[in-house]
Order: C-alpha cells, then structure tokens, then sequence
C-alpha cells in the first residue's frame, strides 16, 4: 500500500497479514452489537484487502441497519432555509441543528463550500471535528434535481413532472404516492413498477398499461388482481398466465363472456373492494411461485437480480458485477455493503440511492462523481 497515511498503511499490512484464517480461507468472527456469529468469506478478504479496510465488526444485517439509520427519504417538513429564509420542504424537521438550503440553492454558486474547509488537529478526536464539520456545512432540503418540474413533494427523484409524494423515482409524469419507480405515468400507489401508464396499486412489475393491483407482472394491459403474469390482457383475478386473454379467475371465457362479467365488477364500492383485495391476498397464498425472481443471473444468491453474476446477499441488483451485501445497485461493480446507486465501483459502506458515478469511496451518503 503506497498510500497518504503510511502509519495506518503499515498497520492495515500487518494486520491483514495476521489474519488467522480457516481451511477455506475465511473467518468466523463475533458481531459486536448483536453478539452472533458471521462468517466473512474468503472472497470478501480479498475485497477488503482491495480497498484497503479491515474486516467487519458487525453482521451484514447491523451493517445494514448503520448505512440507513441517518437516512431520511420519506417524512417530509415544511421547514426555514437558513440562506434565503423561506418556508421550504425539507426531510429535515423544525428544530434540527443542520443548516438547510433549498435544493436548488444548494446546488447554485451563491454560496462556496470551500469556505466550510477546515483543518484537522490531533487536540480533538476526529469524529468531534467531523460532527462539527456536519453542523456548520449547509444541507440540502432534498435529494432533488434541476430536471423535477412541479414535483415539490419529492424526494430522490429526478426527471419528474407534475409529481406529488414520490420517493425514489427516475422519471415520472403525474404520480401520486409512488415509490421506487422509473418512467411512469398516470399512477397511483404504486411500489417497484417501471415503464408503466394509467396503473393503480401495482407493485414489482415492468410494462403495464390500465392494470389494477397487480404484482410480479410484465407487458400487461387492462387488466385487475393479477399474480406473475406476462404478456396478458383482459383479464381478472387471475395468477400465473402466460400470453393469456379473456381470463376470469383464471378461466378462459372469451371476450363476451368477459366483459359481461367485468360489468358486475365495480371497484368504487370501498366495501366490495376490500372483499376483492382479500380474495386476491388468498389468490397469491395459492399461487405456484418460483423460489426467487432474478433473471439472467449466474452465481448469485439473492433475489430481485437482474442481468448481474457474482452477487451475493443482494436484493434489487441490476446490470452489475461482483457484488455483496446490496440492497439496490445498478451498472455497478466490485461494491460491497451498498444501498443503492448506479455507475459505481470499487465502493465500500455506500448508499446512494439514484445518486453514483463513484470510484474507490467508501463511508459515503449521497455523493456524485467522485
């Protein structure tokens, strides 16, 4: 290691070196939180001895819970921008020590984050000086974008139009109360749906159009209650079809018969609505399911994979490489213990959320480019 800090490269090469492994080249080691037992694997030393960082001291799971426990990306406040003094919608409530900017200040050259510089002492710990750096930095409102027109009720979104309490959304005109979405129009309540128009209630699916509360669906039209479905349309409470048309609980009845049947069903009745939730909660319990939902994976161990190999313990991965203990993550590779973020590498303790480009960081929130 040929590094700026050659004390602690000397006793990270010591230490590294010192590691008393196990046959396989790994190492069970004790979480100092929860006190259980975890393994590092020998693929993960090799990591850690890459970006140059000793191994974990807590589980994967308490790791986990550190990346998210100073994240905020779904209450929102009305609040007072310490630079103009306007009323502004911030993640940060009334009374927080942190100096807010509107997003959009924030991102101007009206204010120099140089000024902010500061020089590291040994007379105090470094987190002391790193917290005090927090409080005097400005933050923020947002994790909003240039690109959002009309979408003041957002958060980690960019792209949007017209938008109102939406969180984690690449790209999106008129949505309402969505989540973790990209290029949706005219939706309402939805959760992991992309590239969809009109859909109300419709999670983990891709290409819908007028479908309602559907989940695990692809390239559907007009249709209601559906449960893993691909390439259907017209139809009813129905699960598992596959290129399917004129379904009505799962039965084939043509179009007729369909849409004389359809006409009994009438979703603006609250109380006939919740039966018809029920019986598609119990439509699901039934249904066959395969044991995970990756696609296009090779070597992997997690679900909600897409198009990666070498994942492990990862949950929304996409188009990505080498990869450990993720939760979201696209086109990225050689990352561990990451919350998402996209175009990254080499990155360590991560969480991004849409934010990325990023190479050899670690310890990071919501950094760009680096």
């Amino acid at each position: 290691m040929n590094g700026k800090t050659p004390q602690f490269d000397r006793a990270l090469d010591e230490y590294l070196s010192g590691l008393e492994l196990d046959e396989k080249g790994g190492q069970w080691r004790t979480c100092r939180f929860s006190k259980e037992k975890f393994y590092v694997r020998p693929e993960d030393i090799n990591f850690y001895k890459k970006v140059c960082v000793p191994l974990p001291t807590l589980k994967p799971n308490e790791r986990r819970r550190r990346r998210v426990a100073s994240q905020n990306s779904y209450n929102l406040f009305k609040n007072t921008s310490a630079f103009s003094g306007k009323r502004i919608i911030t993640v940060y409530q009334p009374g927080s020590p942190y100096k807010v900017y509107e997003h959009e200040i924030w991102r101007s050259d009206e204010w120099d984050p140089m000024d902010y510089g500061s020089e590291y002492t040994t007379s105090s710990s470094f987190f002391e000086q790193f917290h005090k750096l927090q409080l005097e930095v400005p933050r923020t409102s947002l994790i909003g974008d240039p690109s959002n027109v009309d979408s003041e009720y957002t958060n980690v979104s960019k792209n949007l139009k017209n938008c109102y309490i939406v969180f984690d959304q690449n790209g999106g005109e008129d949505l309402y109360y969505h989540q973790c979405c990209a290029d949706d129009k005219n939706c309402l309540n939805c959760w992991a749906l992309d590239y969809s128009d009109t859909c109300y209630e419709c999670k983990l699916s891709k290409r819908l159009y007028k479908c309602f509360f559907c989940e695990q669906c692809r390239n559907c039209m007009e249709d209601y209650f559906l449960w893993d479905c691909r390439n259907c349309e017209y139809c009813f409470m129905s699960s598992n079809l596959r290129n399917k048309k004129y379904y009505f609980r799962n039965e084939y009845v043509g179009k007729e018969k369909y849409e004389k049947r359809m006409k009994d069903i009438y979703l603006g009745d609250y109380t006939k609505l919740q039966l018809l939730i029920r019986e598609f909660e119990e439509l699901k319990t039934k249904a066959p399911r395969k044991p995970f939902w990756n696609e296009k994976v090779e070597n992997v161990y997690g679900d909600f994979i897409y198009n990666s190999k070498n994942v492990y313990m990862g949950l929304y991965v996409e188009n990505s490489e080498n990869i450990a203990y993720a939760e979201g993550g696209d086109d990225s590779a050689d990352c561990y213990d990451i919350n998402g973020g996209t175009g990254n590498e080499l990155c360590y303790e991560f969480s991004n959320i849409w934010t990325g480009n990023s190479y050899n960081c670690k310890f990071s929130l919501n950094i760009e480019n680096c």
